[in-house]
């Protein structure tokens, strides 16, 4: 039986800081996997635009170009999971 693979470094609730336009911002991303991949969890009846541009933005505050946004109240997980790519069209 295959093993699954387990992040090695996963960080949940990492603060983040960024400049902007010389001024120091700053988000709360839910989980960034191996300092690479940023994780936003929802649990809401349907994702919303806002909740895709939320990703997008920590993604561009923080540099990283990848980003999954992740709905728990799917009836079906695979369905609850979305991909942001930064420089991707929408």
């Amino acid at each position: 039986m295959p093993h699954a693979t387990v992040a090695k470094d996963a960080k949940d609730e990492d603060a983040e800081k960024a400049s902007r336009n010389g001024r120091g911002e700053g988000f709360r991303a839910d989980l960034v996997v191996e300092g690479t991949v940023i994780v936003e969890l929802k649990s809401v009846e349907q994702l919303a635009k806002v909740h895709s541009k939320q990703v997008l933005t920590q993604l561009r505050l923080s540099g990283r170009k990848l980003g999954l946004l992740i709905n728990f109240s799917e009836a079906h997980l695979r369905h609850g999971i979305e991909r942001i790519v930064d420089g991707l069209a929408e």
